[in-house]
């Protein structure tokens, strides 16, 4: 084993030789093999953490009773694999895959490093934890969907891949957290309530992320299918979880109040008039319409009605918005337009000057 300073001397010898400091090749080589050993090492480290703590926990049941095993030394194991392993490489990996995109070298890393705080978040049983986590995964892979989109450096053909695989992982991210939801009201409903109020607030957040990615893919070729899709998840999951707050409601929960059901629906009942705006004159009517239905139906108090009249606009607000196989003709078209009237202009231009 090598002191901090004997690893940082020989580091520096090597960087410094005339042969590696001349070399840039050599220099992006050598540092994608050291990146490449310390996602193996960490890969190998959270492996045997894992074994440790299946071992500790099968020997825990065994002789504790599981109240005291769930509720005061399990949480104190998980803080001891944790510190175990961010005292290992497993975490100079992690810092270091933070900016990485999809097809990077170090992504993976980057990855397993958030399924390992799902799974340790899991382990104490608090869906608040894992809530609040899968939300900032899916709003990171939205923001890599607009960094890979931005990537200048990329070819057309590698932006389209990088933020295809980001939105993969954003579709994954939502469809975990539905499916969760609906465990979570089915299996623990005293804790439903909380869950899906914690879910509409961050609803904000991705639609705000989505946007950005939205504007950065404007010329990602196959992007806006996969924008449009990502949309409607959003949107799904915040109807999904007010449709929780209003059951709850109903079903006398004390902590959801009246006031708080009407203001989530009335917000919903906005944002869907919002997104109708660019409706056509016949659908405007029935939007128009539909909003003073569902406006009526929130002073009744039904709420459960009104929900559905939002998901109606919502569905309107869908039908102006081109699918995505015409939206990819119609630039195509715009593309083919252009390049036409540049050779025509260039043609003309030769001819005048003699060329």
């Amino acid at each position: 084993m090598y002191t901090d300073r004997q690893l940082k001397k020989a580091l520096r010898t090597f960087q410094n030789a005339p042969s590696f400091a001349a070399d840039e090749a050599l220099k992006q080589k050598t540092r994608m093999r050291v990146f490449a050993r310390v996602y193996r090492d960490a890969r190998e480290e959270e492996a045997v953490s894992s074994s440790i703590y299946s071992r500790m926990r099968m020997v825990g049941k065994l002789f504790i009773p599981l109240r005291v095993w769930r509720y005061a030394l399990q949480p104190a194991l998980v803080m001891v694999l944790v510190l175990g392993v961010t005292t290992s490489g497993w975490i100079t990996s992690v810092q270091a895959s933070e900016q990485s995109l999809p097809g990077d070298i170090l992504y993976p890393v980057k990855i397993a490093s958030e399924r390992t705080q799902v799974a340790l978040a899991s382990i104490t049983h608090d869906a608040r934890v894992v809530t609040d986590l899968r939300v900032a995964f899916a709003k990171r892979r939205l923001e890599e969907v607009t960094r890979a989109a931005k990537e200048q450096t990329n070819t057309p053909k590698e932006r389209s891949k990088k933020t295809a695989a980001a939105f993969r992982g954003f579709k994954q991210q939502i469809s975990t957290l539905q499916t969760s939801l609906q465990e979570i009201n089915k299996n623990n409903p005293e804790q439903a309530a909380e869950i899906a109020r914690q879910m509409e607030n961050k609803s904000g957040v991705l639609t705000n992320a989505l946007a950005e990615a939205k504007e950065a893919t404007g010329e990602v070729p196959g992007a806006q299918g996969d924008i449009r899709e990502a949309e409607v998840l959003v949107q799904e999951t915040s109807d999904r979880a007010v449709a929780v707050i209003i059951e709850k409601h109903a079903a006398g929960d004390p902590t959801i109040s009246e006031k708080e059901v009407t203001k989530t629906v009335e917000e919903k009942l906005e944002r869907a008039g919002e997104s109708a705006q660019g409706a056509n004159t016949s659908d405007t009517k029935e939007v128009a319409e539909t909003i003073k239905q569902a406006q009526k139906l929130i002073k009744e108090k039904e709420f459960e009605e009104a929900l559905a009249r939002v998901r109606q606009i919502q569905e309107i607000a869908a039908r102006t918005v081109p699918p995505a196989d015409v939206a990819g003709e119609i630039g195509e078209q715009q593309k083919t337009l252009v390049d036409t009237i540049v050779k025509v202009i260039k043609n003309v231009t030769s001819t005048i000057i003699g060329e």
